[in-house]
């Protein structure tokens, strides 16, 4: 007959800084591990849904689904099956381990978006594992342009008129208004500043990447 062991306390706290577009840097402070032997620290992060309403900047924000469930983002030092691997051929590891490095890279994530992380200690046996801490102060990445769009191409020219047609970029934080198609005169420049008036068209559908 074999007990089973007292599992890893939760880490103690858990926090977020150096804020990017599609990343940020999450941090924790280890607890005491009791029977747990270290393998490696598992970080999880879920996608918040966004309600409709005005952003602390005053720009109307419409809602967005978030995420199904928590994914992992972070195994750290590696993915387990390889730290576990690594641990078994060096037939044991140093208590120092599972402290060197108590932060990692929360990445492939939604520009201008919320985000919850949680954190636990993984361990060689899984009774062992601690429970998740959770972090429930958001996590939000920061706000970036969309990348433009590319393949242009005009067709049907008639006399007054001809239409356009374009592949949509990445929309990254870009909450839509509009598809703004403006057209100059050859030999003249491009309008400058606020209220221009131009030649063009505009469609505010964004599933719609053609007109006239």
């Amino acid at each position: 007959l074999t007990t089973r062991p007292w599992p890893a306390l939760p880490p103690e706290d858990l926090f977020c800084t150096e804020f990017q577009p599609e990343e940020f840097r999450a941090d924790w402070w280890p607890a005491d591990p009791k029977d747990c032997t270290f393998v490696i620290w598992e970080l999880q992060a879920i996608l918040m849904p966004r309600e409709e309403g005005i952003s602390d900047e005053g720009i109307f924000e419409p809602a967005a689904p978030g995420g199904a469930s928590y994914e992992t983002k972070c195994e750290v030092p590696l993915a387990f099956p390889d730290a576990l691997e690594d641990l078994l051929a060096d037939n044991g590891t140093s208590p120092s381990l599972r402290l060197e490095q108590t932060y990692c890279q929360v990445q492939d994530l939604f520009a201008g978006r919320d985000y919850r992380i949680r954190v636990r200690e993984r361990c060689t046996d899984h009774y062992a594992d601690s429970e998740y801490f959770r972090r429930y102060l958001l996590c939000r990445t920061l706000t970036m342009p969309a990348f433009a769009s590319t393949d242009l191409v005009p067709f049907n020219e008639q006399l007054y008129t001809f239409q356009v047609s374009w592949q949509p970029g990445d929309g990254k934080a870009c909450i839509f208004t509009a598809w703004e198609v403006q057209v100059k005169v050859n030999g003249t420049d491009w309008q400058e500043g606020d209220d221009l008036t131009f030649f063009g068209c505009y469609v505010t559908d964004r599933n719609v990447t053609n007109c006239t």
